[in-house]
Formats: structure tokens, sequence, C-alpha cells
């Protein structure tokens, strides 16, 4: 026989757990730009309002950790995956501004460097190991865009000594989609360079942008 004990140890527990979900529910919900594709809750797709683009729960051999959005209308919004070999992955996508297009002879390798100004003037350490142009097939398309590898401390060995820190490698790919640019950064540990780049390429390939065509 089940004590009054153990049923009320039981069901606190019980709330608990739902309690967490209920939390983790609303937090995924009230971002700005991003509402799940699936019931309320249920934690798998999101999808992008403005941009149409979608975020699976799993992609490849990654797992969305976390998302983000980077203005008050949800205009910019940032999804973190990771991957069990220890690679950190971000996506964002945002708006590269009508105006700015019309304009600019070349905004995306503009922007390319803008980018790449703000990572070396925040990693003073960084090296650059190669830059140069990135592609992407989507939707039997391919897009062109830049590319930067850079070695640096590995930020998730920050208990170590700076001189006792190993190598890590910083990937960053920007391409652009109508009128949104679309930034891949990812970290890793140089031991596992090889790894971590079919892993990223598989990545690439697996998460599906919207068409052009809506």
């Amino acid at each position: 026989m089940i004590s009054f004990f153990s049923f009320t140890r039981g069901f606190r527990v019980l709330v608990a757990a739902v309690s967490t979900c209920l939390l983790i529910s609303c937090i995924y919900s009230e971002i700005p730009g991003l509402r799940p594709l699936g019931p309320e809750g249920s934690d798998e797709s999101y999808v992008h309002e403005f941009s149409n683009f979608v975020f699976p729960k799993k992609v490849g051999h990654f797992l969305r950790l976390d998302m983000h959005n980077n203005d008050r209308h949800g205009r910019d919004v940032s999804v973190e995956y990771n991957s069990d070999t220890g690679i950190m992955l971000t996506v964002q996508v945002y708006p590269a501004w009508r105006s700015t297009l019309e304009v600019r002879k070349d905004p995306l390798e503009e922007h390319f460097q803008g980018v790449m100004g703000t990572v070396l003037r925040n990693s003073p350490d960084a090296q650059l190991i190669s830059e140069g142009p990135a592609r992407v097939t989507q939707n039997g398309k391919s897009y062109s865009g830049k590319m930067a590898v850079m070695t640096m401390q590995d930020f998730r060995a920050k208990s170590k000594p700076s001189r006792k820190r190993p190598k890590g490698i910083s990937d960053l790919r920007l391409f652009r989609l109508g009128e949104y640019f679309i930034k891949y950064r990812m970290a890793y540990s140089e031991a596992i360079r090889g790894k971590a780049e079919k892993e990223i390429k598989g990545f690439m390939i697996s998460l599906k942008w919207p068409s052009e065509e809506g």
C-alpha cells in the first residue's frame, strides 16, 4: 500500500516536472519572431516568421540548445546548436536592409569585412588561417558567400592559464538570401578539426533554407 507521504512526494516531483516543461514552453513561445510549427510547447521545429526560416530541434549531429531575438521585433534571430563531439554552432538570420542592397555594389562583401573586423577586435589572440569564397546548395540552387577560418584560444578552457589553453577553431560563413543575411558561426577544438568539418558540412546541407519564391 502506498503511504500518504510517498504519494505526496511523488506528486510534488510530478508538479515540479510539469512546471519546468511549462516554463520552457513559455520561454520559447515568447521569443518575438519565432513560433513553434507544432502544438504549443512541443519544442520541436520553430519558424522565423519574417524570413520563413525553420529551425528543427535536431539537424544531423546537432541538437538545438537555445534561441534568441536580437531586436525587439524579432527580425534578427540567433539559434544555437551543439553536437556531441563538442562543436558549438550558431545560425543568425537578420535583415540586409533594402537601402543597403540597392546602394552598395557588393553588400555581402562589405558586411563580411565588418563582421570580420568585429571578431578580430573582440578576440585579439585570433589568427586568420584562411579567407575566401563559400558555397552552399539549397533548393537546387547554388549560393555564393564568404568564409573565414581562424585559430584562437579554446574558450571552453578558460579555467586554465592562457599559455596552457589548447587552440580552438572559429569558422565564420556568411550568405545572403533575398533581403536576409544568413551567418553561421562554428567553434570547436583544433584537435577535432577533420571530424568537425564533416559534421558542419552535413549541418549546412541538412538545415534547409526557405524558398525564395516563398
